[in-house]
């Protein structure tokens, strides 16, 4: 009996082999990009987050309290009153923070990781007898965020109106 021997060839030759290669590295590099884009969209959320929650509470702790309160004054960016304990209540922007001052007790109430660049107060009917109900408006500007990719800016305004009729 007569057995042929047959030359198969086995693997890949080296075109193959830098076809795939290529192709690899092509799929590799798109899927780091979609990664990385992800990573930087979750940063910028983050951010955004961190922005929102910090203003959200300034602004509603200080219509609280502002609400209930009396003897409105304000002179730039500093807002003076006194609250329904009798203390004199001060809400300033110091550092790129918001500060309350009340008496001698003074506290940020923003997170120092989110920077305040705009504070400003508008008063509408804060005289006696001029038959207004006294109104604060408020506006903030803010940003959190080290890279300017990641950096998140809100701006916010809100109304509060005195609860006890002017007299």
């Amino acid at each position: 009996m007569n057995i042929k021997s047959k030359n198969k060839k086995n693997g890949f030759t080296l075109l193959e082999m830098i076809v795939a290669i290529a192709v690899f590295t092509v799929v590799m590099t798109m899927a780091m990009q979609s990664i990385l884009n992800i990573n930087n969209a979750q940063k910028k959320i983050e951010s955004f987050r961190t922005v929102s929650d910090n203003l959200n509470f300034a602004l509603d702790a200080m219509s609280r309290e502002i609400r209930t309160g009396r003897s409105y004054n304000f002179d730039g960016t500093d807002f003076s009153f006194t609250n329904a304990k009798s203390e004199n209540v001060t809400y300033s922007l110091e550092s790129g923070q918001l500060v309350r001052l009340a008496d001698s007790d003074k506290f940020p109430l923003t997170d120092p990781k989110v920077t305040i660049s705009e504070l400003a107060f508008a008063l509408v009917g804060e005289l006696p007898g001029d038959s207004l109900q006294p109104k604060v408006r408020i506006n903030l500007s803010a940003s959190a965020g080290m890279k300017n990719k990641e950096s998140t800016k809100i701006n916010l305004q809100t109304s509060v109106s005195q609860l006890v009729p002017d007299s």
